[in-house]
């Protein structure tokens, strides 16, 4: 079974291009979710997101950003 990581060795070019025709974007060029989409609605992420405490979500975020 082929990974998203052999397919993106085997021809990146190709791959961002899909991938890029397939996200959409505001007019700020920022990915967005389009409210009919069912992805909408999906709350897996925010309930995820709510056992996380405020200091993992601050150390999470002083890592990304350095």
């Amino acid at each position: 079974m082929l990974m998203f990581e052999d397919i993106m060795r085997e021809d990146p070019l190709k791959t961002r291009a899909v991938i890029e025709r397939n996200t959409k974007t505001n007019e700020r060029g920022e990915t967005t979710i389009s409210k009919t989409d069912p992805w909408f609605s999906d709350d897996v992420w925010e309930k995820d997101y709510e056992k996380v405490t405020d200091a993992e979500r601050q150390g999470s975020a002083y890592r990304a950003a350095n």
